[in-house]
């Protein structure tokens, strides 16, 4: 059993998932999790999300709380804290009501905070109107 601390209390990590193995799927959870491994899907957990250095995430993250720090491509949704140590990389967006970022940790995306915190939406291409142009990469657009 895996001793963790979180907020001043001893909390005991009931799932450990070590480095070397791959979950390719969706892991559900009531429970904190360690995972030190590779996993191709979705995490989802009521308890906290330890990730180590070691891990490898390749699919969207909702915590109640989470500390990372492997490489994560996806969508790290938090509905209370959220630690991002120095040895993470993270490809995707944040969604959090408390950020602690440790200098050294990589992140390209986009970023809420607090207050309503809640994971952006992707627009739905057909629901744009007929009317609206569609976007150009800028690199692509002619100058002026």
């Amino acid at each position: 059993v895996w001793a963790r601390r979180v907020r001043g209390i001893n909390r005991f990590l009931k799932n450990y998932i070590s480095a070397g193995t791959v979950i390719e799927g969706n892991i559900i959870s009531h429970e904190d999790i360690r995972l030190d491994s590779t996993v191709k899907g979705d995490i989802k957990t009521t308890g906290c999300l330890v990730l180590g250095k070691e891990s490898n995430v390749e699919g969207n993250i909702l915590a109640a709380e989470a500390e990372v720090a492997g490489t994560i491509t996806g969508t790290v949704e938090s509905k209370g804290s959220l630690t991002i140590r120095a040895t993470c990389r993270i490809l995707g967006d944040i969604v959090t009501q408390s950020l602690n970022v440790e200098s050294g940790s990589s992140f390209n995306g986009r970023c809420k905070v607090g207050g309503d915190a809640e994971a952006p939406r992707a627009e739905n291409p057909r629901a744009a109107s007929a009317s609206t142009p569609a976007a150009v990469p800028v690199a692509a657009r002619p100058k002026a």
